[in-house]
């Protein structure tokens, strides 16, 4: 649904198995401000905390994708999203090719 909703100009979105989530192998996260310091809520396009995480992320073999989608988080483990085709966590049939 994501992706179709992309496909019509929505957000960006990849299909399901092109999708590091869709294999239990992602995550999306944001940057929580600092309660102490009297700030409430969540930082969504706090690039400075992003590039922190990523850099925090890349000792547990994590890594992100870049800027365009910076609060993106993947196995490291895995060069692109076709060496995900046959991992325990999902296995996406291929439709055939028209």
């Amino acid at each position: 649904m994501l992706f179709e909703k992309f496909l019509a100009g929505g957000p960006k979105a990849v299909r399901p198995e092109d999708s590091y989530h869709c294999y239990g192998r992602a995550i999306d996260w944001v940057n929580i401000k600092n309660a102490d310091a009297g700030e409430k809520g969540v930082q969504w396009n706090n690039d400075e905390a992003y590039a922190e995480g990523t850099q925090i992320a890349i000792k547990s073999q994590i890594r992100g994708i870049g800027a365009s989608d910076n609060d993106h988080l993947q196995d490291a483990n895995f060069a692109n999203s076709s060496d995900l085709l046959h991992r325990e966590f999902g296995n996406f049939p291929r439709p055939p090719l028209a």
